[in-house]
């Protein structure tokens, strides 16, 4: 994959909705995103390309960060910065695009734009807010992770069952049912196996046995 990739959406809301759902994707693959900017009264690169290649890439050349595409040339344009309103809008959705990013540094230098451009700075309890929820979001990772291995309690079970195959015969043949796929535990997976089949095999040797007496008895029958 490569490490830079660049954009060219258009610039209204659908565009930069967009952008955004990239900048996400970027940040978990650990790639460089930039956006390339249309001359105005130009609807898509090929009409551009067609006109004057030259200025396709010129464009190329001035292409910019994502992360600054969105928040500085359009989230900042669309929104009034000069009433409390807009800033507070403004404000929210830059949040939330930082919020996103990986990398520290990166999250301080937005944060000053931010402050830059609403005026207004931001306090250590929304930098902390940042850090807490970056922390809770690992956390939940590591949870969802920690959820899908085997608990205590599910060991332990299949601990007991791998016993009492071992120790009681009587109930060998019972969970002969039990599918290997339905135990974490591979020792206990092994032994429930082990003992089940032992145990199919003794349960055919006496099936067997009883057919052979049977018939031992009928033609007994048969000759007085």
């Amino acid at each position: 994959m490569a490490g830079r990739i660049r954009l060219a959406f258009d610039g209204d809301r659908a565009g930069v909705n967009a952008t955004e759902r990239a900048i996400n994707l970027a940040q978990e693959v650990g790639v460089e995103l930039e956006v390339v900017s249309l001359p105005d009264g130009v609807k898509d690169p090929n009409e551009l390309i067609k006109k004057d290649p030259a200025l396709w890439q010129a464009a190329i050349d001035q292409s910019q960060p994502a992360v600054d595409w969105v928040i500085i040339a359009r989230y900042a344009e669309m929104e009034n910065l000069k009433s409390a309103e807009g800033k507070r809008r403004f404000s929210t959705i830059a949040l939330r695009i930082v919020r996103g990013l990986k990398d520290p540094v990166e999250q301080e230098h937005y944060l000053s734009v931010i402050s830059e451009k609403t005026g207004a700075s931001i306090t250590a309890p929304q930098r902390a807010k940042l850090s807490n929820e970056k922390v809770a979001e690992h956390q939940l990772k590591k949870t969802k992770i920690e959820k899908e291995k085997p608990t205590p309690v599910q060991d332990e079970t299949e601990d007991i069952l791998a016993g009492l195959a071992a120790s009681e015969k009587s109930v060998r043949r019972w969970l002969a049912a039990v599918s290997g796929e339905m135990l974490d535990d591979d020792n206990a997976r092994q032994a429930i196996g082990l003992f089940a089949k032992e145990s199919r095999r003794g349960f055919r040797r006496s099936s067997a046995g009883l057919a052979k007496n049977r018939t031992v008895c009928e033609n007994s029958t048969v000759e007085k």
